[in-house]
């Protein structure tokens, strides 16, 4: 019986919360098999068991279309998606990045510090609101009230809209430590596939 294998072919294809599995599964595998094994139940939803009776072929020509998720994203080819509509609602990057609230600048502190990618749908939250009105190219979100029970919808948000967030973060250096005054970028705090930090993937 053959099996009928839907492949995202990039980050619009895929979850925050798919991401963050594949992550977890990355972090605890020990082998570039067991990362294989990671990426193909993450993202195609393959067992170990459908994996080990495929055809090396098949394997192959699975691998090679999901290749992309193992390569650095370009930072040229993901840019800022300012409005995206996740469940019926839109929501919209915070317009002016030059005039955070203090909450704002909390929290986004605080979650990125215990780890960009560990807090992404947190952060995201932080980023991204209900669009409240809008005019042609202008918008406004809703007022920042922390993101109690909003992280979690994040984890459906489309992973290319957080890509396009964190390139933002990267090309901007945004300065979240004031004490230490050291960027993301200059922390690595930004690092856009958690997995490379041992070269793993990279071009």
């Amino acid at each position: 019986m053959k099996l009928k294998i839907s492949i995202p072919d990039s980050y619009k294809d895929i979850t925050v919360e798919q991401f963050k599995r594949l992550q977890a599964g990355m972090d605890v595998a020990e082998t570039e098999t067991e990362k294989m094994y990671a990426i193909l139940f993450v993202l195609a939803g393959l067992t170990r068991e459908q994996v080990g009776v495929m055809e090396k072929e098949s394997f192959d020509k699975i691998m090679s279309c999901l290749s992309w998720v193992m390569e650095t994203p370009d930072r040229g080819e993901h840019a800022l998606i300012d409005r995206f509509t996740m469940a019926g609602v839109e929501y919209g990057f915070i317009p002016n990045f030059t005039k955070l609230t203090v909450g704002e600048f909390v929290d986004l502190e605080h979650w990125t510090g215990e780890g960009v990618f560990d807090n992404l749908e947190e952060v995201l939250a932080i980023l991204y609101r209900p669009v409240v009105k809008s005019s042609r190219h202008l918008y406004e979100i809703e007022p920042y009230e922390g993101t109690e029970g909003q992280g979690v919808k994040m984890l459906q948000c489309p992973m290319d809209v957080a890509v396009g967030a964190m390139v933002f973060f990267y090309n901007i250096g945004l300065r979240l430590a004031r004490d230490t005054q050291r960027s993301l970028q200059e922390e690595g705090r930004v690092q856009l596939m958690p997995w490379q930090a041992n070269g793993v993937g990279t071009k």
